[in-house]
C-alpha cells in the first residue's frame, strides 16, 4: 500500500492537473502484470505473452450520498426504489458488495458508513440487505438540518465533494478489503449540486486535484489495476434542465435562499469522453434526474447497466493480430473457446452476458514497449 501511495504522489508531481494522455494501450510490462492479476512471459522476440483468469458476476458498488440540507426528500426517493436496482442485480445472480459514503469530506472523510448490523459493506449473505441499505442512505443528519431551518451549526457540510470523497475512500486502509480483483466497480451518486457546488466556478470553492474526474480515473487504475472496469452513475440536476434547476431553490425563513446546480462534473464521469476513457477502465454509466417524480425507472436503468458491464474486461495493451482468445468453463467443465467483441478502448464484451460464476480465461500477446 505504501508503495502504491508513493507511486501515486510521484505521478501527481509530474503530471499536475493536466490531461496527461495516460494511454492504456501503451502499457505492456511483465513487471507490472502480477499487480493486475495477470501471468506474463517475455519471449526472445520482444513479445510479451499474457494470460488471466477470473470468475464472472462480481461487482463492487459504492453509493455516494449528498447529505447536505435539502436532500432528505431525494434520499427518501432513492431509498424507496432501491428494490428496482437490487432486482436487476439479483436477477443476474451477481456476487456484489455495497458500501455507502457521503459528500461531506470535512466530517466523514471518505469513510464507509456502518450499516445497522455494524458492517462496512453488504453482500448477498447479509441479513435484510434492502432494509439496511434504505436506512443508511436516508441520513439522519440531513433530516435534522432540514427540521432546524438549515441552521449551519446543525447541518453537515454544504461543500459537496463526491469525487473528493471517493478518492479519500480509495486512500483509507480499512476500505482495502472491499475492492476485489476482477470485480467491476460501480459508483452511484445522488446530489442536487455539482462538485464543490458549482464545479469550481464559485468564488472560494475551486476544484482541487482530488475533485477532478481525471484524478479519480487514474487513481482507480493505479491502485486497483489497469484492468479494473469502472462505471459512474449520476442522479443529478441534468445539465441544461432549467426547470429542474429552478425547482432546487429553497427559500429560508431568514430571507436567504439555497440553490442547486447542474451536475456538469459528475456528468463527465457518467458520459465520459474518449480522452477520459483513455486514462483507465472507465466505461459509460447512466445519468438520472434528481427531479424525477419516481426513481423506479432510473434505479432499474442503473441496475441494467451494471449487469451489462460487470463482466467486461479491460485489456492493458493492444493485442497483436490473432493473438487474443477467450475461453470459459461452466460448473467445472473443460474450457471452451467463445466469441467476443472488443471496442475501441480495448474493452472485451460478452454477448450474451456470461452466467454468474463462469470461469473465464483470456490470452493475448503485445509488443514489449517498455
Amino acid at each position: 500500500m505504501k508503495r502504491l501511495i508513493l507511486l501515486w504522489l510521484l505521478f501527481l508531481f509530474y503530471t499536475g492537473c493536466s490531461d496527461v494522455g495516460f494511454e492504456i494501450r501503451q502499457s505492456s510490462s511483465c513487471q507490472e502484470a502480477p499487480l493486475k492479476g495477470i501471468v506474463c512471459s517475455q519471449g526472445e522476440d520482444g513479445i510479451n505473452h499474457y494470460s488471466t483468469e477470473f470468475v464472472s458476476g462480481k461487482v463492487d458498488v459504492i453509493f455516494v450520498i449528498d447529505n447536505s440540507g435539502s436532500m432528505s426528500v431525494e434520499q427518501k426517493q432513492m431509498a424507496q426504489r432501491l428494490g428496482n436496482l437490487l432486482e436487476k442485480i439479483n436477477l443476474a445472480q451477481m456476487d456484489y458488495r455495497i458500501a455507502v459514503i457521503t459528500t461531506d469530506v470535512k466530517k466523514d472523510k471518505g469513510q464507509f458508513l456502518k450499516f445497522p448490523d455494524g458492517s462496512l459493506f453488504l453482500t448477498p449473505q447479509s441479513p435484510k440487505v434492502l432494509e439496511q441499505l434504505k436506512q443508511t442512505i436516508q441520513r439522519q443528519e440531513t433530516l435534522t438540518c432540514d427540521q432546524n431551518n438549515y441552521n449551519p451549526s446543525m447541518c453537515p457540510s454544504g461543500d459537496e465533494r463526491g469525487i473528493y470523497a471517493l478518492n479519500l475512500a480509495l486512500d483509507r486502509p480499512e476500505n482495502t478489503s472491499f475492492f476485489r480483483d476482477s470485480a467491476h466497480l460501480s459508483v452511484i451518486l445522488l446530489s442536487d449540486e455539482d462538485e464543490r457546488s458549482a464545479g469550481g466556478t464559485l468564488s472560494g470553492f475551486p476544484l482541487e486535484p482530488y475533485d477532478l474526474p481525471e484524478t479519480l480515473i487514474q487513481k482507480v487504475a493505479l491502485q486497483l489495476g489497469m484492468t479494473k472496469t469502472f462505471s459512474f452513475h449520476s442522479v443529478i440536476v441534468k445539465p441544461g434542465d432549467a426547470q429542474c434547476l429552478n425547482a432546487q431553490i429553497v427559500h429560508l425563513p431568514n430571507g436567504r435562499n439555497l440553490y442547486g446546480y447542474y451536475g456538469k462534473t459528475y456528468a463527465k464521469l457518467s458520459r465520459p469522453s474518449d480522452n477520459l476513457k483513455a486514462l483507465g477502465g472507465l466505461v459509460d454509466g447512466t445519468i438520472g434526474s434528481i427531479c424525477a417524480s419516481d426513481y423506479a425507472a432510473q434505479m432499474g436503468d442503473i441496475g441494467s447497466r451494471v449487469s451489462e458491464v460487470v463482466d467486461s474486461y479491460q485489456l492493458p495493451c493492444e493485442p497483436i493480430d490473432n493473438s487474443l482468445t477467450v475461453e470459459i468453463s461452466e460448473r467445472g467443465n473443460a474450457f471452451t473457446e467463445i466469441p467476443f467483441e472488443v471496442d475501441n478502448n480495448l474493452m472485451i464484451h460478452f454477448n450474451p452476458p456470461l452466467p454468474a460464476g463462469t470461469r473465464v480465461k483470456i490470452r493475448w500477446s503485445c509488443p514489449n514497449y517498455l
